[in-house]
């Protein structure tokens, strides 16, 4: 469930970017900025159109990562504790007009957890994604993150014998550097602890 009114707030108090400009990891943001405000939201359900419009309103722009074997349908997934969560994925038809100002990317066609499969049903979860999504969007896709959230330096090169230049984890830093290797891209945290971070981020 996507967090509106902490993302309202963070439109609010966050800037994408600042006057002074470094170098970290032998690169920065377009410009030369070395900050970014950098929204992405897994998977394409639904609930994505809501959160469109709030970026929109906001003049913000973000990245969703789609699982194109779903799109436009409903999926249940099995929960630990014996229950099922259905998520309703957003109309494959229709890319393009909800995404009109948003990065789309990747995140695995069927949503596999890549440290349990092979690397040949890895890049198979990669290449399909961007397959599909190019073919709805006509769009070169760039970016991913990983299914689960779950990846190593051995996954991390897999994917990076495809046309992924960037892919991010779950695993937060709770801090403001930037990445030493773009294909493992660990954020500084989930939006539901954002406004802790913002204050000091500006």
């Amino acid at each position: 469930m996507k967090n509106l009114s902490v993302l309202l707030c963070l439109s609010i108090l966050i800037l994408s970017s600042c006057e002074e400009k470094k170098e970290f990891n032998g690169f920065t943001y377009p410009n030369g900025y070395y900050k970014s405000l950098i929204l992405s939201y897994d998977d394409g359900t639904i609930e994505d159109l809501e959160l469109v419009d709030l970026f929109d309103k906001n003049n913000l722009k973000g990245t969703f990562n789609l699982n194109s074997t779903y799109l436009g349908a409903t999926r249940g997934w099995p929960q630990q504790n014996g229950d099922t969560i259905y998520q309703k994925y957003v109309p494959k038809d229709s890319l393009n007009q909800i995404y009109a100002n948003h990065e789309i990317a990747v995140h695995g066609a069927l949503h596999k957890d890549f440290i349990k499969i092979t690397e040949n049903e890895i890049l198979e979860e990669v290449k399909t994604d961007l397959k599909v999504l190019k073919e709805l969007t006509g769009r070169n896709i760039i970016s991913m993150a990983y299914p689960f959230g779950n990846t190593n330096d051995t996954i991390a090169e897999i994917v990076s014998t495809t046309q992924i230049t960037n892919a991010r984890t779950v695993d937060d830093t709770y801090t403001f550097d930037l990445p030493s290797n773009l294909l493992i891209w660990n954020p500084t945290c989930h939006d539901s602890k954002v406004l802790e971070f913002a204050e000091k981020y500006l």
